[in-house]
């Protein structure tokens, strides 16, 4: 989990700032702070996935007019609204380390399990493994090295002690998690209502529910498979022409490992300083900024 994030010194001086105040107030600014933090503890990603606006404030420490502080970010482009979701503009730029959170938690488990099965460990470097998902991380701490018929090394489920054995207490298994690496069994339902929120043609839910669970009970690591396919397809061409498949369609064909042709990026160079000015002066005009630019409390 991460336990800061990056905060530039021209934020309180930011023209988007300034907006934000004179839109919601100067309580705005802390409440987008505090929006940030959460999302690098819980969505280190930037995409504030099943959550409402509602959700958004209340992650906020909003205690302003309900709706009003959400408003004022789409407004002002902290938040964006792309494909059912909303995302933190520009997060991956702003806070680096933040959303990284996920590869170095993967690269601190495959280092841990150097600790508890070094053989193991020294296998899958060589096959140019350095990360591994929490699924793939459980499977392989669970595991101990055999030697079959060949005399090679493989990896075999460790088998329950036989009965009467009492099972071990928590204090005599070989293996302690004191960071919180390891997380529970997969939520599968949980899953796949990401999968669904992210998708942005919604038909036959149940149906591609039971699909999915399936899938994502055959294996570890699959779902992050798919969520990185189907990110992939949202950002095709062939999405941003208009055309999406049925969500059944894609989850039967397991679409989620095609290659699609991106789409053009599209260059957001921000406003000009002409409508900047032109906006500053609306804004002046309204009381809501004074004469130097400078936010006036509307309360």
């Amino acid at each position: 989990m991460n336990s800061d994030i990056r905060l530039s010194c021209s934020f309180p001086e930011h023209y988007k700032t300034k907006k934000l105040i004179a839109m919601a107030g100067h309580g705005a600014p802390f409440s987008l702070i505090c929006l940030w933090i959460y999302a690098a503890r819980n969505k280190p990603s930037g995409f504030l996935n099943n959550m409402d606006e509602f959700d958004i404030e209340i992650a906020a420490n909003w205690h302003g007019e309900s709706g009003k502080f959400f408003e004022a970010l789409l407004k002002c482009k902290f938040l964006i609204n792309e494909n059912n979701g909303f995302y933190i503009k520009d997060w991956e730029d702003h806070q680096p380390y933040a959303s990284s959170a996920e590869e170095r938690s993967g690269k601190a488990r495959f280092s841990i399990l150097a600790r508890h099965n070094p053989d193991l460990h020294k296998k899958l470097k060589a096959d140019g493994v350095t990360s591994l998902t929490v699924g793939e991380y459980k499977t392989y701490t669970n595991r101990i090295p055999t030697v079959n018929e060949s005399n090679t090394k493989s990896y075999d489920l460790v088998t329950p002690s036989p009965s009467p054995s009492p099972e071990p207490s928590p204090n005599d298994l070989p293996f302690s998690d004191p960071q919180g690496l390891i997380d529970p069994q997969p939520d599968y339902e949980n899953q796949f209502e990401e999968f669904w929120t992210l998708y942005p043609k919604k038909q036959d839910k149940k149906r591609c529910k039971d699909k999915m669970i399936k899938i994502l009970k055959k294996g570890n690591g699959i779902f992050d498979v798919i969520m990185a396919g189907l990110r992939r397809y949202l950002e095709s061409k062939v999405v941003a022409d208009g055309f999406v498949r049925n969500p059944a369609t894609f989850i039967n064909n397991e679409n989620w490992n095609d290659d699609f042709e991106p789409a053009k990026a599209i260059i957001d160079d921000g406003p000009s300083d002409e409508e900047l000015w032109e906006e500053e002066q609306r804004l002046i005009e309204r009381g809501l900024l004074d004469e130097n630019g400078n936010a006036v409390n509307p309360y």
